[in-house]
């Protein structure tokens, strides 16, 4: 049931905020201090994305589950009535101008759009945790890192832009010597 199912979700998430969550957001002590809250909060930030993942997925699902529902109950009243589609063709335009409405009325709904942003906020936090935890992993092995490569590809744009303002102003200052000289050796 996806009404259910989205309940217990809500019930879920408030007991985890309420528990376990609070045991992940500790301080924690020791040698590997950083790393061990790193880990923790990429924990923390996974449950959550997860949680808003599902929600998602379970409102797509109890649309779909509910759409056709009603589609069937109409079919079965069509029939009743002797007005049901003559065939699969038109039950299908049927059933999808049903789905597309009601998916509409859902991606275009206040609520839908708040879980969409919930969502995806939640994802970037979750990368941004784990892309961190990973370069804290990195640090043992003898490859480069993203921050490393940042930093080096930040200093050759640097030198490539110096470079090609000194080229220029080395071109501008050859013009200026040839203009110089040719005034030279028209004195003469």
């Amino acid at each position: 049931d996806p009404s259910a199912y989205l309940e217990y979700l809500k019930l879920w998430k408030e007991n985890y905020d309420n528990s376990f969550s609070k045991f992940l957001n500790t301080p924690m002590m020791g040698i590997n201090r950083e790393l061990l809250e790193k880990q923790f909060d990429s924990l923390d930030k996974y449950i959550r994305f997860n949680v808003h993942l599902n929600e998602y997925l379970a409102n797509i699902y109890k649309l779909g589950q509910e759409t056709m529902k009603k589609t069937l109950n109409d079919y079965a009243a069509m029939y009743k009535e002797g007005m049901q589609p003559k065939s699969f063709e038109e039950f299908y335009k049927y059933w999808t101008k049903e789905i597309n409405n009601a998916f509409d009325r859902l991606f275009f709904s206040d609520d839908f759009s708040k879980l969409v942003g919930h969502t995806l906020d939640a994802m970037t936090s979750f990368k941004i945790e784990v892309d961190k935890l990973w370069e804290e992993y990195l640090t043992f092995m003898p490859i480069a890192k993203k921050s490393e490569m940042d930093s080096l590809y930040k200093t050759v744009y640097e030198m490539k832009k110096e470079i090609k303002s000194l080229r220029k102003e080395l071109d501008e200052f050859k013009a200026l010597k040839e203009v110089n000289s040719e005034k030279e050796k028209s004195k003469k």
